[in-house]
């Protein structure tokens, strides 16, 4: 049993963008709010007290009104990526088939059916019988105007240049809290 533990620990810190919580905690400069219902991240900087101050508000796109699961409540950011490759599930590629697209397992940086846009930044949140699938990212350029509405599976979409601006203010660890809607 010992040992099993003791690997299992071994792989969690050579796993990359995992941190363990009590790492990170006194690390973090920064959290997140998103708001569901109002298209809203807020990103916060923790004073030396560890008192949220706001600093940045951005306009994002959310899980549509009838989706049957999507992400909520609190989790943190285990891996930030540029110019990701999108990974699509099963349903997400039997949903293109439906419209006559095929997709690859892989979709490159920069191909048109890449729907991660120029940033990827993959979040904790689970739901169950969908594990943690749940990302914060770009979009794609014909898709801009989908920004600030309820329009995705589960995922938070952005701005390219916004997501890439708070990419940069983030690390791996960076609390993230999902609502329905904010107080």
């Amino acid at each position: 049993m010992k040992i099993i533990t003791v690997l299992f620990i071994i792989l969690l810190l050579l796993t990359p963008g995992i941190v363990l919580p009590n790492e990170a905690k006194n690390e973090q400069k920064h959290c997140i709010l998103i708001s569901i219902e109002d298209c809203k991240l807020w990103l916060y900087q923790l004073d030396n007290s560890q008192n949220p101050v706001l600093i940045k508000e951005y306009r994002v796109s959310t899980v549509k009104a009838n989706a049957a699961y999507y992400p909520l409540g609190q989790g943190v950011v285990t891996e930030i990526s540029k110019n990701p490759y999108w990974y699509p599930t099963e349903s997400i590629k039997e949903t293109f088939a439906a419209r006559g697209i095929s997709l690859p397992d892989a979709v490159p940086p920069g191909d048109p059916l890449n729907y991660m846009g120029s940033f990827k930044i993959s979040l904790s949140h689970s739901v169950p019988g969908k594990g943690s699938i749940y990302r914060i990212h770009g979009t794609r350029a014909e898709d801009r105007e989908k920004i600030g509405k309820r329009v995705s599976s589960g995922c938070i979409r952005m701005l390219n240049e916004d997501g890439e601006e708070l990419a940069e203010k983030i690390k791996v660890g960076t609390i993230v809290k999902i609502v329905m809607k904010k107080n």
